[in-house]
């Protein structure tokens, strides 16, 4: 029983520093499975997010049921970079 997940855009769609209202997977092709990388209320820091970024990761994950999380997530940081 595979969960359903959700594929977000590194780059475009999380913000370094932020603080997680969801848990980020990782998708491992060569045995195509997903692994926690970061839990919800966890900082996806600045290190992190380059490290990802340095070793071509333009993808990460989410379960979509708590695809309104990630909603949320967008909302408050959109809000944040703006003001």
């Amino acid at each position: 029983n595979t969960e359903q997940v959700m594929s977000i855009n590194l780059e475009k769609d999380m913000v370094p520093g932020s603080k997680l209202l969801f848990d980020l997977y990782l998708h491992m092709p060569k045995n195509n499975k997903y692994i926690l990388y970061l839990r919800e209320k966890n900082q996806l820091t600045t290190d992190t997010f380059e490290k990802l970024m340095k070793h071509g990761i333009k993808n990460v994950y989410l379960r979509s049921a708590q695809k309104e999380r990630f909603f949320a997530y967008c909302a408050r940081n959109k809000i944040l970079q703006s003001a």
